[in-house]
């Protein structure tokens, strides 16, 4: 099952599906420029930035 499909039947979440998709795309960007990306450090600072703002939304904070 593709992963999009997985998605409509309700299999994989949204979270789960956005983060697979920035990994693909680091993983093309690299590929194609030919520079030696670290995909775990991507994702760390993906879900560190998401973590950050929640945060601050749920404190009525904005990023300044």
């Amino acid at each position: 099952m593709g992963l999009w499909t997985g998605y409509w039947k309700g299999c994989i979440d949204r979270q789960e599906l956005i983060v697979y998709n920035i990994v693909t795309l680091v993983g093309f960007y690299s590929l194609v420029e030919q520079k030696h990306i670290s995909v775990a450090y991507i994702y760390r600072k993906v879900i560190r930035t998401w973590q950050r703002n929640s945060f601050l939304l749920k404190r009525g904070m904005t990023k300044e």
